[in-house]
């Protein structure tokens, strides 16, 4: 065969080889899975497996499950499902498969879609797109105008003097000032304003706010603080002091007993408080070192200053000593103490009762009486003739029996300095 046929035929062959390369399908070796979905517009769907694989694949949706065998590579194998109408989502699985090159795969390999489904040959109501429409909200063409034009009272100045943007104010008052007024007009006529009109005042300091509303609603608060002067308006003598009545009494403690009520100092009505148990009326003074207490009121007049003991969860009342009282045999008057209290008093004039003083009180019934107090024991006891002889005794007692024991060792000192002499 000559060379010319010989080309010929290998011509021939390439082409035909060529050919048959064009018809072919050429798969990659790897393990890709086709999965489509087709909606078939009666509640149910058309699943369709196929891709460069062969081996079981399975096919979940809306909780169904089936499976499908893919023979040859390149084959597509499809599988029916009833969903009824919605949206769901179609996953295949294909475990232990093979690719064009027959390679197991160990690890599953997966795909997935979501569809909507719709039964257009029934009355079930098909799923809807919603759009939602934010509205624009409409604009409040209410006024906000919250300001006042104008803030006064008819009682003293305000400060400092009035601006819409301030509102924060002051206004200090003599002493016998009782009630102020307050006006105040909104910028708008739309506007709304509270907190005006007569006020009561107290002695010290008062505050009041006055509120402007917007027709929107918006609120403005004006406060004025007024201050009432507290000096006493009401004084008197007492001793080489001038006392004046505390006109504020705000976080005063009243004492256990006493109730509200009024009396006449110096021919003027001032407050007080009245025991009765106690047949006592007291008021409250500062003096001119701006110290304050109570002090009883008697024929409007200043009496003593009201101050109490307390002894075994007993209250007793200080009360003045007569003079014809001070003057006692066996007595000395001046001052003692009574716990931590300086007050009038007697000491005894016997060294043997040192520890004792003499007090005159006034119990929780009004009833006074001359009480010995024994300061190392802190007891106290109503002092009668009898407790006069008892205390008498006792001491007595005493001074003969330390007599006898200082005599017996006198004694028995003596005979033993004796014998050690003769010895």
């Amino acid at each position: 065969m000559n060379n010319r046929m010989i080309k010929k035929l290998f011509l021939v062959f390439t082409l035909v080889f060529m050919q048959i390369g064009c018809v072919m399908p050429v798969y990659a070796a790897s393990h890709n899975l086709g999965l489509s979905v087709k909606n078939k517009g009666d509640g149910s769907i058309s699943v369709s497996v196929g891709g460069s694989i062969v081996g079981k694949v399975t096919i979940s949706v809306a909780g169904k499950s089936k499976s499908i065998y893919i023979q040859n590579i390149g084959d597509k194998e499809s599988v029916q499902f009833k969903t009824g109408v919605g949206t769901f989502t179609v996953t295949a699985v294909g475990e232990n498969i093979s690719n064009a090159s027959y390679e197991p795969n160990d690890k599953p390999v997966k795909a997935s879609r979501t569809i909507t489904v719709t039964d257009k040959s029934s009355n079930v109501k098909q799923p809807t797109t919603q759009t939602t429409t934010t509205e624009k909200p409409k604009e409040d063409t209410r006024s906000k105008e919250n300001n006042l034009s104008s803030l006064s009272v008819n009682e003293g100045n305000i400060s400092p003097k009035f601006s819409a943007n301030t509102t924060k104010y002051t206004v200090n008052l003599e002493g016998n000032k009782t009630k102020i007024k307050i006006d105040a007009k909104a910028k708008d006529s739309k506007a709304k304003v509270s907190g005006t009109g007569e006020k009561n005042l107290k002695v010290g300091k008062n505050t009041f706010v006055v509120k402007c509303t917007a027709e929107n609603g918006s609120t403005r608060n004006y406060t004025i603080i007024v201050n009432v002067d507290e000096k006493p308006l009401v004084y008197t003598e007492y001793g080489k002091q001038k006392l004046g009545v505390v006109r504020n009494l705000e976080g005063v403690n009243i004492p256990a007993g006493f109730e509200k009520s009024t009396t006449q100092l110096d021919g003027q009505k001032i407050d007080a408080w009245t025991n009765k148990n106690l047949n006592q009326t007291i008021s409250y003074l500062v003096d001119e070192q701006n110290k304050k207490a109570y002090y009883v009121i008697e024929n409007g007049k200043i009496a003593y200053e009201y101050q109490i003991v307390d002894i075994d969860d007993r209250h007793f009342v200080i009360v003045p000593i007569d003079n014809q009282l001070k003057e006692r045999e066996g007595f000395q008057f001046q001052k003692v103490q009574v716990r931590e209290i300086e007050l009038d008093g007697w000491t005894y004039q016997d060294k043997a009762m040192k520890n004792y003083v003499q007090v005159y009180l006034m119990n929780e019934k009004g009833e006074k009486h001359v009480y010995d107090y024994e300061s190392t024991e802190a007891q106290l006891q109503i002092y009668t003739e009898a407790t006069k002889e008892e205390k008498g005794i006792d001491v007595f007692m005493v001074t003969t029996i330390v007599f006898g024991l200082t005599s017996v060792a006198l004694l028995g000192l003596s005979i033993y300095l004796k014998k050690k002499t003769n010895s």
